[in-house]
């Protein structure tokens, strides 16, 4: 898998499990770009201003005080088609909670579940498997 045509978005109010994240995606994916927002406010916002042209893949948190993960989902599904279609998202999470994980698996954005923290292993097998 070409490392260079990589772009990820973390999407977390957490700043370390942010800090985790993001040197596991560069030791993954040396050539990869990362934007990081610890507000998924900020991060509408900056998809609306600044749509993908190439896949990107979004690490979304699910528990976040400003805006949780599903309504992150629920914004983003208001979003046109070809901007939405440009992103990959895969739900991050430690939540063991049952509701929230079977909310997440049958939302129509959601790629894939990756439990936190994240390792290189899971990460690689969610990327490759999109």
């Amino acid at each position: 898998m070409p490392n260079t045509t990589l772009a990820f978005f973390l999407i977390d109010d957490n700043e370390i499990d942010q800090l985790l994240h993001r040197k596991i995606i560069e030791m993954a994916f040396p050539d990869a770009t990362v934007i990081q927002f610890t507000n998924p406010v900020k991060a509408l916002s900056h998809i609306q201003q600044y749509p993908a042209t190439n896949t990107m893949h979004v690490l979304l948190d699910i528990k976040m005080p400003i805006m949780d993960g599903f309504q992150f989902l629920e914004a983003f599904g208001e979003l046109p088609d070809e901007v939405k279609n440009n992103y990959l998202i895969y739900m991050v999470s430690s939540s063991s909670n049952q509701f929230d994980l079977s909310k997440a698996r049958s939302n129509q954005y959601v790629k894939q579940i990756i439990t936190k923290p994240i390792d290189s292993n899971s990460l690689i097998k969610a990327i490759a498997s999109h």
